[in-house]
């Protein structure tokens, strides 16, 4: 499958691959910085960089939600998932 940021595609995953996400951002007064996103499959960075935040606006976080537009049928897993403050 493809990761996107808006239209542009930033990684491929292989179908049936385990990828780990991380993902850091900023929230409160530094909310305006871009976040850091990495993508790892089976020990191999996929994409590692700095993406613009679409909303200054956005502080706080309140929820998370994972979703796909899948071409073909596909499942979400999620293991491991860690939330940490700092």
């Amino acid at each position: 499958g493809e990761v996107k940021n808006d239209k542009a595609s930033i990684a491929h995953i292989p179908l049936g691959a385990w990828v780990a996400f991380s993902l850091r951002m900023a929230l409160g007064e530094e909310a305006g910085e871009p976040y850091e996103l990495t993508l790892t499959c089976e020990g191999k960075k996929l994409f590692s960089g700095r993406l613009p935040k679409k909303d200054a606006a956005f502080q706080t976080l309140e929820r998370l939600v994972l979703f796909g537009q899948e071409q073909v049928r596909g499942r979400f897993y999620v293991d491991g998932l860690e939330l940490t403050v700092k």
